[in-house]
């Protein structure tokens, strides 16, 4: 459960094959009280990866909750800044949406200099809710050699130097130099002005990973992150860049991030299309071709359950989400979700006028905009407080309870034995 209140769910998969463009609709939520400049999205599964062509936003909806609606967008051009919440990236000298690697971001925050025994992050487990975070810490790979880069990148020079282009063409041909020497990568990096305490549906598209890679199922993993830009009286960097353009990076919330849940209608295994494709015994040309996005789409119109397994109900054929638990409510998002209304009780609420199913959380619990559950944890240690100004008091004395303890030092721990006493109990807390 979150205690910083960043929360993320895998709400709908349009296609679960090996080597397919699939969209994803990804709900989260960010920290209750810090509003970060980006969101690092990763792919967890074995050999995931994309770049900026491939990893496209199409869609985004920001505020509202499990239970209200928010304010939803929709990409009408190629570039994500079409989208409030992406309209501040460049001001950190970014792009909307960045790709790469984990610790392209983690690098530069200090923490992680210490997650290591033998290789960076092997120390970095699981998240706080005991979710294994295998497959988050990637290597960047490249699609082409050394020598066929350079080649490219000569070539592109060369063109640019031409001085019968047009704007257009110079354009389009830097773009691709720019790109000629990046690795696809399992991350992306999303920038701009994101909201505190709010809840957003991103739907992106990125391609699944090839069967070849051995990966098995999809997973993903999310942490909000803040920046900072060097100071301008710094010295210049390397190749004498602006310091202003030099960006460091800090997790905020929970420091191994948080790999996002599945809705319980939602699956994550892989398949192959072409061999689903000729197991039905339709479209046989299709299938011997053995092309995976037609096989994909031919698998649609047959009776074969891997075309809508897995894929979330309301995305696929499934007649009905099915009944929520004990203490649970059905939201009106995505065809009928379940949140469950735990360390609270179910109730409605005004949504522009229509009622929703929701939940209330009891006292001095936070509340959870996003993901299968609408309450979470306690504010404070005691679990007393009921607004910020009581979880500060309630933190002040708990600490002063933890230094009154340790400062009584050893003799207190020799008169009440082993194991007991202040300085016992306070070292306890404290550690």
């Amino acid at each position: 459960m979150s205690l910083s209140g960043a929360v993320c769910s895998v709400m709908l998969y349009s296609n679960l094959a090996w080597s397919v463009d699939n969209q994803v609709t990804l709900e989260f939520s960010t920290p209750h009280g810090v509003a970060p400049n980006g969101v690092l999205l990763c792919a967890t599964a074995t050999g995931h990866r994309f770049d900026r062509s491939s990893f496209t936003v199409n869609a985004l909806e920001e505020g509202g909750s499990q239970f209200v609606s928010g304010n939803a967008q929709t990409v009408t051009s190629s570039a994500a800044t079409d989208l409030r919440a992406f309209g501040g990236a460049t001001s950190w000298n970014h792009r909307a949406v960045e790709t790469g690697v984990a610790a392209d971001v983690l690098g530069t925050d200090a923490y992680y200099a210490s997650t290591y025994m033998r290789r960076r992050y092997d120390t970095l487990a699981v998240d706080s809710t005991g979710a294994s975070l295998a497959g988050v810490f990637q290597d960047p790979v490249w699609s082409t050699t050394d020598a066929t880069r350079k080649n490219d990148t000569d070539f592109y020079i060369a063109k640019l130097s031409d001085a019968t282009l047009t704007d257009t063409e110079r354009q389009t041909h830097a773009a691709t130099l720019a790109e000629l020497n990046r690795p696809t990568g399992n991350c992306a990096l999303l920038s701009g002005s994101w909201a505190k305490d709010t809840r957003y549906e991103l739907k992106f598209t990125a391609p699944n990973p090839a069967q070849s890679t051995g990966a098995t199922e999809l997973g993903w993993w999310m942490a909000p992150v803040t920046y900072a830009a060097a100071a301008s009286t710094d010295p210049a960097g390397a190749g004498g860049m602006e310091p202003s353009n030099r960006v460091t990076y800090t997790v905020r919330g929970d420091k191994t991030g948080v790999v996002c849940g599945r809705r319980s209608t939602v699956g994550a295994a892989l398949h192959d299309a072409c061999a689903s494709l000729t197991l039905s015994g339709a479209n046989s040309s299709v299938a011997a071709a053995n092309v995976p996005a037609a096989c994909a789409d031919s698998l649609k119109w047959t009776s074969r359950a891997e075309a809508t397994n897995g894929l979330g109900c309301g995305a696929s054929a499934q007649a009905a989400c099915g009944t929520c638990a004990a203490n649970a409510v059905e939201s009106y998002r995505y065809s009928g979700h379940c949140v469950s209304c735990e360390n609270g009780a179910a109730a409605t609420v005004s949504d522009g006028g229509v009622n929703r199913n929701s939940c209330t959380c009891a006292a001095g619990r936070t509340t959870l905009k996003a993901g299968g559950s609408a309450c979470g944890p306690k504010m404070g240690p005691a679990g007393t407080s009921t607004s910020a100004a009581a979880l500060a008091a309630e933190l002040c004395a708990s600490f002063t309870g933890v230094k009154t303890g340790l400062s009584g030092g050893s003799s207190a721990g020799k008169t009440s034995g082993v194991g007991g006493g202040v300085a016992a109990g306070a070292h306890a807390i404290a550690t």
